[in-house]
């Protein structure tokens, strides 16, 4: 439903009959946005555990002549977790240029570029897309835009949807400089003149830390590390390791090990997990609450750890040798209080993935 509210959103606004006035070469601005982001379900490799997002951001743009322009963006990101998984939801952003060609009359303007997407794992993806700037008053624009995103090293794809408000200001042609990286050394002296914005640059104007990641090029033993991430003193990335579980809501009749939602969509979708990623197995951990004998206990949750197993088995055809079964009784309790909630929480079974994903640790 979200993502028919905005499209039809964003279709409404591209058929609005409101009048736009072009702009004109030296004019600059400003916007914040909001955006519907969906997200390749694929992502991230290989345990594929994201859905679809929402986020906010600003951007700063200037048109060099009549018809073309460059803008800078951010954009902050909160991506859904893929439903049935037990993630928790990501936050990251995305960064990035875009040089964009305004059709006649500023009836719209098509652009292309390129972005950095942090989300645990960096992504560098090239972009295009159409959008309007619809005039406000001489100073405001409404800002529409929908954007197709590829991941340049995987065959991921992703779709943006935007609207945001837009401050016009400038209106001034350039001003020739003897700078024209803005590197900090002049025109005359610069040996590589097309050094990017920001970069460490010697006396001759030549990156000396290309991939910007604090350490030298001399001295990096891994060039072309991302920005957002942590570095050793050789410059090369580091990771960090982490394990995949999922709760599955699984409803039992009381002290009975008989399944009453065989049929619910998390078991396939686990099965689908599951045969997307065939090198990996997984334990069915049942638990059980305090109340009661705990021997009792023990071989209820050992019977319906056994029952979620067969399904997944029988049912949703996953090879039995990828799967175990064991049962834990109260040995695990996740509330230790005496009430029904409680119990209900104590009641579960969690099914523990035998893979991890090896991410790279990003700043602070």
């Amino acid at each position: 439903m979200k993502r028919i509210i905005i499209a039809s959103s964003l279709l409404l606004a591209l058929v609005s009959p409101v009048k736009s006035e072009p702009g004109e070469k030296g004019d600059k601005w400003v916007a914040g946005f909001v955006e519907y982001y969906d997200i390749d379900d694929d992502k991230p490799e290989p345990l594929g555990f994201y859905d679809d997002g929402t986020g906010f951001g600003a951007e700063f743009g200037e048109r060099f002549t009549q018809e073309w322009a460059l803008r800078l963006e951010f954009s902050y990101l909160n991506i859904d977790a893929f439903p049935g998984l037990a993630t928790k939801d990501e936050d990251g952003y995305r960064i990035g240029i875009d040089a964009l060609y305004f059709l006649p009359d500023d009836m719209a303007y098509i652009f292309g570029g390129l972005k950095s997407e942090v989300l645990q794992d960096t992504y560098k993806l090239a972009n295009f897309g159409i959008g309007r700037h619809w005039v406000i008053n001489q100073d405001w624009r409404l800002l529409t835009e929908a954007t197709f995103y590829q991941d340049l090293d995987q065959s991921q794809r992703d779709y943006g949807l935007k609207v945001g408000l837009v401050y016009v200001f400038g209106n001034a042609s350039p001003t020739v400089v003897n700078d024209n990286d803005n590197d900090g050394v002049v025109n005359s002296l610069d040996q590589c003149p097309n050094t990017a914005p920001g970069n460490l640059v010697d006396n001759r104007g030549c990156d000396k830390d290309l991939d910007r990641d604090g350490v030298v090029n001399d001295k990096d033993d891994c060039p072309g590390t991302a920005i957002t991430e942590k570095v050793d003193k050789n410059g090369c990335s580091l990771f960090t390791e982490q394990q995949v579980s999922v709760n599955l809501e699984v409803l039992f009749a009381m002290n009975s090990a008989v399944i009453n939602n065989p049929e619910d969509r998390q078991f396939l979708q686990f099965a689908e997990f599951m045969q997307r990623y065939s090198t990996t197995g997984c334990i069915i951990e049942g638990h059980a609450s305090a109340p009661g004998n705990s021997a009792d206990n023990m071989l209820l949750s050992q019977q319906r750890a056994d029952a979620v197993r067969a399904l997944l088995i029988n049912r949703y055809n996953i090879d039995a040798q990828r799967i175990t079964s064991q049962g834990l009784g109260e040995s695990q309790l996740l509330d230790t209080r005496n009430t029904a909630k409680a119990h209900k929480v104590n009641r579960r079974i969690t099914a523990k993935v035998f893979a991890s994903k090896r991410s790279t640790i990003t700043k602070e």
